[in-house]
């Protein structure tokens, strides 16, 4: 079984880039390792993931289905059903023994997975996680 490690965190402070980065680098150290695209709402990725949510679940369906759900609540509704769907499980699990490594992509903020229920999907499908933020944006919060 690989280790897994999630890398989380809003959007745009560079998930994918570091995730992306931090394979080409083992790769070249001869590790076997795939990357796992967890953010049902990424238009379009710098990889080619070797599992990818978008596959099993839709982010716009699901906030259409939810009367207007907000993006964030929507992927927790996603995130929700990815721990209680077993082929997306099985799949994952397949995906898992087949690397070394497994890097997951996760979208969503910092609250959702220590307050809101979100550590479930951290528990159930990596070994560590790594949050990714914006250092002067974290900068600027925390001086004013």
């Amino acid at each position: 079984m690989a280790v897994r490690i999630a890398f989380f965190g809003g959007a745009g402070v560079g998930k994918s880039t570091l995730a992306h980065s931090f394979a080409s680098f083992a790769q070249k150290r001869g590790r076997s390792v795939g990357l796992a695209n967890f953010d049902a709402g990424c238009k379009h990725i710098l990889y080619k993931p070797v599992f990818d949510v978008r596959t099993y679940f839709s982010l716009r369906k699901i906030i259409l289905q939810g009367n207007g759900l907000r993006e964030e609540e929507g992927l927790a509704e996603v995130y929700r059903r990815a721990c209680a769907d077993s082929l997306f499980n099985a799949d994952y699990r397949k995906v898992c023994s087949q690397r070394e490594i497994v890097l997951l992509d996760v979208a969503g903020p910092l609250d959702y997975f220590l307050l809101r229920g979100g550590s479930k999907l951290l528990q159930q499908f990596c070994d560590k996680a790594v949050f990714v933020c914006d250092y002067n944006a974290l900068r600027q919060n925390i001086i004013t």
